[in-house]
């Protein structure tokens, strides 16, 4: 017999409270010249939108680089870099958005990314981008197998006893998960691997695919922050990763400049961790910003650009500021590794 869970479901899961922290930190608009805000400008050009007039930063799926929030004309737009373009996930579902703070982030995640809160709605992503919470539509997997193995796993007894729930309590619980994972309508490939794994059937083969492995995670950790949340169990937030890249302090317009010479480099898009003008985009800003929180002056930004662009030898500019190309050089192999999987 196969289970289908009302949307009701998830919708009661957004507005669940309790002692829960559920708001992430709103973002804080960057200055026009730091380098997300060239960032953002340059990404919004190349999707032939508007350039924002607010911009600020925030990790919304937790990969250690960051997505860009713009707000300015047609409402606000939330860019993130691919594994090989920039796109604006936003999907236009925030048009009256004046300003970043209207936009409210929960800590609850929904297929990977926060649930976001505007004018009294929510919305999560499916597909991809964010839609209206309540119109995306719970899938219809077969949760037969899915309760039996959730109910003699040891992973979900140990969840119990650690907040001095009986073992009675497991059936209900496993049931809360199972619709928080019909509510997020992933691919039955990964619903199928959860349900072997609860059974203690794990394959190395399920997790060789960096990013599937971490959408299966992922989804994991969603559904037991959720039913965890819904009994006013503790539950911690996923934890930032990576460095911070940016500060949205003012820097020299040399920036800028920065980052046009760094992103034409056609040895730079050719690059198999690159690949795209769009990627190039991204790690270039990427190191424009990381250089900006290390202290970066003007000159040096002009001088590396000048570097980048064939103006200027490495010879020459280690002669006028040795540290100049190690710093660079420094922050751009952290930055390579920080892109989104390709």
């Amino acid at each position: 017999m196969k289970h289908r869970f009302p949307l009701a479901f998830v919708i009661a899961l957004s507005a669940v409270g309790g002692a829960v922290a559920d708001e992430l930190t709103t973002p804080i608009p960057a200055a026009p010249a730091a380098p997300e805000s060239v960032m953002a400008r340059d990404v919004a050009t190349t999707l032939g939108l508007p350039e924002p007039q607010e911009v600020a930063t925030i990790d919304l799926d937790n990969d250690g680089f960051p997505e860009l929030l713009g707000v300015g004309e047609g409402g606000a737009r939330v860019f993130r870099l691919d594994a090989k373009a920039w796109r604006d996930i936003a999907n236009g579902q925030f048009p009256a958005v004046r300003s970043l703070g209207e936009l409210t982030f929960s800590e609850r995640r929904f297929n990977g990314m926060p649930l976001i809160s505007v004018g009294g709605a929510t919305f999560a992503v499916s597909g991809g981008n964010y839609k209206p919470l309540d119109s995306i539509a719970p899938a219809s997997f077969d949760l037969g197998a899915f309760q039996a193995a959730c109910e003699k796993s040891q992973d979900i007894s140990m969840a119990l006893e650690d907040n001095n729930a009986p073992a009675s309590d497991a059936a209900s619980f496993c049931t809360c998960i199972g619709g928080a994972w019909q509510a997020r309508n992933p691919d039955q490939s990964y619903f199928d691997t959860y349900v072997r794994e609860l059974g203690g059937d794990y394959r190395n083969t399920d997790r060789d695919d960096r990013a599937k492995a971490d959408t299966l995670i992922s989804l994991i950790d969603e559904g037991l922050y959720d039913c965890k949340a819904t009994r006013g169990w503790s539950v911690e937030p996923p934890l930032p990763s990576g460095q911070p890249m940016f500060d949205g302090k003012p820097q020299p317009d040399s920036v800028a400049g920065f980052v046009d010479a760094c992103r034409a480099q056609d040895w730079l898009i050719a690059g198999k961790s690159v690949g795209t003008p769009d990627r190039a985009l991204g790690l270039c800003g990427c190191v424009a910003g990381s250089l900006a929180l290390n202290g970066m002056s003007g000159k040096g930004f002009e001088m590396i650009a000048a570097l980048y662009s064939g103006e200027r030898s490495e010879n020459e500019i280690n002669e006028e500021d040795p540290s100049a190309v190690a710093a660079s050089d420094e922050v751009a192999g952290a930055c390579v590794k920080a892109l989104p999987y390709r």
